[in-house]
């Protein structure tokens, strides 16, 4: 007795064409992802890692590069399946125009709102890759001097000495980094204070 009889269409749907389409883009979606997640790990993450070793940053920076290629990772992912669903929504012949287009007109606001953000973003990576500066060290940025509590892509945290008050710097607004001290992990020679400035 068949307890779960399959449909006629289902049957024919099974071992059609478009079927065989979607299996394929399923394979080559799962391999790109393999690759991307592959690249990402060995190589980026082995390059960032060089460097923060030729900074000689503190131990935090390690960290940070691993939550980094875990968003990266995922990003990727998210990609590779979007386009996988609208690979299979055409091969079931719906149409995915407005489905694009209303992507690309997401993706334009989002883009248009988020400059500050990216801005921010893309100074933070600088900031990292050139090593200006580490979680313990004692800077001056612009006209606010403390000790950088906590660094994320988006902002540094400054601790004042005088007051403990904490001050939120966007990545994005620094402009002139004074360095005034080290702090236990990176050390400079003599302890004395350098000036970088970090132009954008």
């Amino acid at each position: 007795m068949d307890f779960l009889p399959l449909d006629t269409s289902l049957q024919q749907f099974f071992l059609s064409e478009e079927f065989l389409r979607i299996l394929i883009a399923l394979v080559i979606a799962i391999a790109a992802y393999l690759v991307f997640t592959f690249f990402v790990r060995y190589w980026i993450g082995t390059m960032l890692r060089q460097i923060v070793s030729r900074a000689k940053a503190s131990l935090s920076r390690e960290r940070q590069i691993n939550a980094w290629i875990v968003l990266i990772e995922r990003l990727g992912g998210i990609v590779i399946a979007l386009i996988l669903i609208l690979t299979i929504l055409s091969d079931l012949k719906y149409n995915i125009a407005p489905l694009l287009t209303g992507a690309g007109i997401l993706g334009l606001a989002i883009g248009l709102g988020s400059q500050n953000l990216m801005k921010d973003i893309v100074g933070g990576v600088f900031i990292f890759l050139e090593g200006n500066y580490t979680e313990g060290d004692k800077v001056k940025i612009g006209g606010v001097a403390g000790r950088v509590e906590k660094m994320t892509l988006r902002r540094t945290y400054l601790r004042s000495e005088k007051n403990q008050s904490l001050h939120i710097i966007p990545n994005g607004e620094v402009k002139i980094i004074s360095v005034l001290s080290s702090g236990p992990v990176l050390k400079k020679a003599g302890g004395v204070a350098k000036e970088k400035k970090y132009a954008k």
